[in-house]
Formats: structure tokens, C-alpha cells, sequence
């Protein structure tokens, strides 16, 4: 699912076999109320200042980043399990306690992104 500036909802939806689960780009909001994003190549990715409100979702078995949170993303999470992926969560440093408890049997569970350098 590609959403570009728009404000998806979905519930109870599988996401499997695909390269890319979500690509979230240009804004908005992603309300997802259980479901899983599993084995494709990458599970869900945010940029440009999207918001995520993810409940009850497993994002497992992917082949690299389970859930990718790029800076400026915002995230509401509850009961959101990240498992099984090459890099289960790549997000910035302040999310890591966040991520201690959703994030489990990655081969590396969480990945902080580089610093960014303000001019």
C-alpha cells in the first residue's frame, strides 16, 4: 500500500508476500486496527511527517526492516509486535525504550537512525 499525503484506515488486514507492506510519504495519517505485514522484503515505512496509530499489529517474517520510523514520523502504538525481521525496527534513538517491549527475535532488533545535523 503506497499512501501519498492521505490518511488510510484499516482493520483486521493481512498484508503478505509483498516488497513493501506500507509506504507512508507526504503526510497524513495511517490508522491500523489489527492485522500483520509479514514476509515480504520490508513491512512499514514512514516518512515526511506521517502519523501512525497502529494497535494489535504484528509486523513478522520480513526479509529487511520490519518497521522503518524516519525522523519527523509520530507514532501511537498499542500492542504492536515486531518479530522475526532482519532489522525489526530502524527508528530514531528517543524511540528505543519504546520499542524494547514490541521488538523481539530480529536479527537486530532495533537500529537508531544517524544524528541529523542541523546548519
Amino acid at each position: 500500500i503506497l499512501s501519498l499525503d492521505s490518511s488510510p484506515q484499516l482493520t483486521q488486514v493481512n498484508i503478505l508476500d509483498s516488497v513493501y507492506g506500507i509506504l507512508m510519504q507526504g503526510g497524513g495519517k495511517l490508522v491500523y486496527r489489527g492485522g500483520r505485514i509479514s514476509s515480504g522484503d520490508a513491512g512499514l515505512l514512514c516518512f515526511d511527517h506521517s502519523t501512525l496509530s497502529l494497535e494489535q499489529l504484528s509486523i513478522l517474517d520480513n526479509l529487511e526492516e520490519g518497521f522503518y520510523l524516519a525522523n519527523g514520523c509520530s507514532l501511537q502504538q498499542q500492542g504492536l509486535q515486531i518479530n522475526r525481521n532482519d532489522l525489526g525496527t530502524v527508528a530514531n534513538e528517543s524511540y528505543r525504550t519504546i520499542f524494547k517491549t514490541s521488538a523481539a527475535d530480529n536479527r537486530i532488533d532495533f537500529k537508531p537512525l544517524p544524528e541529523e545535523v542541523i546548519q
